[in-house]
């Protein structure tokens, strides 16, 4: 058996909080959002008021990539629902990225961008 006190000065508990303070903050920053949260984000988005409308476009896709972000394809309308333009289109778009950045998406004339249009 190993003694943490004698190899490394500390005692056993002291260690064992100073590793857990530790590898807490690495351990919550790379775990991924579940669906669930990304699906929630993107409702709070403003994009969602022009994306994927029922009886208009495709249901949005969403998922988590490997990477652990948040993904989605969607169709989006290209144009300002302040002004009706008969030629009405939509663009199939995508995304990928953190839970934060899929809340603050814009509809920027059919693709999507974070924060702003410009």
């Amino acid at each position: 058996m190993i003694s943490f006190k004698r190899n490394l000065g500390l005692p056993p508990t002291l260690l064992i909080l100073a590793l857990g303070a530790y590898l807490a903050p690495a351990t919550a920053q790379n775990s991924a959002p579940t669906v669930q949260e990304c699906e929630d984000a993107w409702s709070s988005s403003s994009a969602s008021n022009s994306c994927g409308i029922p009886n208009a476009h495709d249901p949005p896709s969403i998922s988590v990539n490997s990477s652990g972000e948040c993904t989605i394809s969607v169709q989006c309308s290209t144009f300002n629902f302040g002004n009706f333009n008969i030629n009405q289109a939509w663009n199939d778009t995508s995304f990928a990225g953190t839970k934060d950045e899929m809340g603050r998406l814009k509809n920027c004339d059919g693709e999507l961008k974070v924060d702003s249009c410009s």
